[in-house]
């Protein structure tokens, strides 16, 4: 099924009556929550809340294409797929992570700090199964700016 964008609707009206027309309603209302939840934070962190609460609304915007799906496009057009991609990502947390205390204490440093602690957690406990390798970099950054704290 083809989906075209109406130039009438905003960007929130647009993706919920796509996630609708996918009958995709727990993405849909997970990601309303999530662009509700950006604009405090862009508040907080004084970012752009337009820009985090677009991105935010698309977030999860291919959850309507199965995992099999995306790997058979990805192939049509010779993209390079790594191997992150090749695995099927599993994202539902069901409680609270036993780590979050750390994370909101390394908050009150700063964000970049509370990044770097999570970002730690996940690699030395190997949460995440082929990490990026942008998060590799990112990781090494924060820790070098870590050492400076």
């Amino acid at each position: 099924m083809d989906y075209l964008i109406s130039p009438d609707l905003s960007l929130k009206e647009n993706v919920c009556q796509f996630f609708d027309t996918y009958q995709c309603i727990y993405t849909k209302e997970h990601s309303l929550k999530v662009a509700n939840e950006s604009l405090k934070l862009a508040h907080r962190f004084g970012v752009d809340p337009q820009k985090c609460y677009q991105a935010a609304l698309l977030h999860d915007i291919s959850a309507v294409i199965s995992h099999n799906q995306m790997m058979e496009i990805a192939l049509q057009n010779a993209w390079t797929i790594g191997p992150s991609e090749k695995s099927i990502h599993s994202c539902c947390i069901k409680e609270f992570p036993p780590y979050l205390d750390v994370i909101e204490e390394g908050m009150k440093i700063s964000l970049a700090y509370s990044a770097y602690l999570f970002l730690k957690e996940q690699l030395q406990h190997k949460r995440i199964l082929y990490p990026h390798q942008w998060l590799k970099e990112a990781y090494e950054d924060l820790s070098r700016e870590e050492k400076k704290i």
